[in-house]
């Protein structure tokens, strides 16, 4: 039994360093995650993620992304701007754990769907400010770009750090689900 054992966890490790030669000789890139843009099974095409903005409150266009972003600094100001729409990209239960007041929820995984079977309060010539977990989530940018390009919305920005920035910085929230969420 013990020899089984032994000569069953050699083949282990063998398969493993193997496998790992092959990914190493490969001669194009073979990622070690899936790519998030085919989560969005064709929706839209997704930016790099963002670093820090600097707090500058100014709009910077990310490199290689169509969807410009917006500094927390800036977005606290637009807090019952009625002008201004919050979108929050999240799952619904992650909407009702907190959401920036009077957000919208429409979760990005399903937006194109949503959108085709409900209506949503979404302007298109105003300010409207796409947002989701936090600094790697592209969630947001995908929704964003889905806005933009589908839905005709023109001022369309991604909020820099998401909910995570938002909740660190204490930015006010809300919690329960609103008339419009996923």
């Amino acid at each position: 039994m013990v020899d089984t054992l032994r000569d069953m966890a050699i083949l282990g490790a063998l398969a493993c360093a193997l496998g790992l030669v092959s990914i190493a000789s490969r001669g194009d890139e073979l990622p070690w995650f899936p790519d998030p843009a085919e989560a969005f099974a064709g929706s839209c095409e997704l930016g790099s993620a963002p670093g820090d903005e600097g707090e500058t409150g100014a709009l910077a266009e990310v490199a290689g992304s169509q969807v410009e972003r917006i500094a927390y600094a800036e977005a606290v100001t637009l807090i019952g701007d009625a002008s201004v729409t919050f979108v929050d990209a999240r799952a619904a239960e992650h909407f009702a754990a907190g959401h920036i007041p009077g957000a919208l929820n429409l979760p990005a995984m399903n937006a194109e769907e949503l959108l085709a079977m409900q209506s949503f309060p979404l302007p298109l010539e105003e300010l409207v400010v796409c947002y989701c977990e936090g600094w790697s989530c592209e969630q947001s940018e995908a929704l964003g770009k889905i806005l933009q390009d589908r839905v005709g919305c023109q001022k369309v920005r991604v909020l820099e750090g998401g909910w995570l920035r938002w909740t660190e910085r204490g930015g006010p929230i809300e919690r329960g689900r609103s008339d419009h969420h996923g």
